[in-house]
């Protein structure tokens, strides 16, 4: 269970501190107004989230749908991304973004959908779970 922890919920741990870390900052590369840059870096960020979260709970929830997981990933990454806004809304220099929060969903969404694009690839059927694609 400790190895099950230390390979699969420590790293999305690690990276949900990494982004707190970041939105902590009140300055940020990033010009005023609606920014390419900044949606493109928020869609990665979230991007990556998303893919962890899946993971984890896809090797932790196996007797669920794959469905489900994908639902209850995506569910848990945008309700970060909506923490995360909110926690910029009172840092210096930061506000709470409709369209950074648009940004994260749609990295989210990406992330979750790569890694199980992956997982269909690497076996065509799975004893536990249905694959998604």
């Amino acid at each position: 269970m400790i190895k099950k922890f230390l390979l699969y919920l420590l790293p999305v741990l690690i990276y949900m501190s990494f982004i707190f870390y970041l939105s902590s900052q009140s300055r940020v590369p990033v010009s005023i107004g609606f920014d390419t840059n900044g949606l493109i870096l928020h869609i990665i960020e979230y991007f990556v989230l998303g893919f962890l979260v899946y993971r984890f709970l896809g090797n932790f929830c196996t007797k669920k749908s794959a469905y489900f997981i994908f639902f209850i990933s995506l569910l848990i990454s945008i309700l970060y991304g909506i923490s995360d806004e909110i926690h910029q809304s009172f840092v210096p220099n930061r506000v709470f973004s409709l369209i950074d929060l648009g940004a994260d969903f749609l990295g989210s969404f990406i992330g979750i959908i790569l890694y199980l694009a992956i997982q269909s690839k690497r076996k065509k059927y799975s004893i536990h779970q249905k694959p998604l694609l």
